[in-house]
């Protein structure tokens, strides 16, 4: 393989990421508007205790 060629493939497994990346935040957004405030707000409580 070429350098170019080697370049070429990396920039376009980056693009592939950062696409298939921001599809999932979409559909995350997209998920927790479709939740019932008050189980939001449970979760919301819950996620502050998790430990990362």
């Amino acid at each position: 393989m070429d350098t170019l060629e080697v370049l070429t493939l990396l920039e376009v497994l980056t693009l592939l990421l950062a696409i298939f990346a921001a599809l999932s935040y979409i559909d995350n957004h997209n998920n927790k508007k479709k939740q019932h405030p008050r189980l939001q707000q449970s979760l919301d409580a819950i996620s502050l205790f998790k430990f990362y």
